[in-house]
């Protein structure tokens, strides 16, 4: 997917499920501050969510949905997820590669309500 999507600062929602969509996870998207619903599901994403992804001003503050599943991602889930005030569901389905436990900050999210 184009990194130059993180120029799209008033984009509300990126729905691109099941479009065998290859290549890493642009840190670029960050930039994309209003977003509130992001779904990737069922592509082939490899690689690891971007820190860049939960940077204070990023879509982090805003994102409520967030499903990646079905993706070849790896390595661990960043402690900063719970810097996703207004995350609700967070979507890791038949992604199999992610390593170690969930972080417990995600306990400190008030809003989540689903994560499977």
């Amino acid at each position: 997917l184009p990194t130059e999507y993180g120029d799209l600062t008033k984009v509300g929602s990126l729905l691109a499920m099941q479009n065998a969509l290859t290549g890493t996870l642009p840190s670029e998207w960050a930039r994309m501050g209003k977003l509130e619903s992001l779904n990737l599901e069922m592509n082939s994403f490899e690689g690891t969510v971007p820190e860049e992804w939960f940077s204070v001003g990023g879509f982090s503050s805003k994102l409520g949905y967030l499903a990646l599943g079905g993706n070849p991602l790896s390595g661990t889930l960043s402690s900063r997820f719970g810097l996703m005030s207004e995350l609700h569901t967070l979507r890791f389905t038949g992604t199999q590669l992610l390593e170690g436990n969930l972080p417990t900050e995600l306990g400190l999210m008030k809003r989540l309500r689903e994560v499977n």
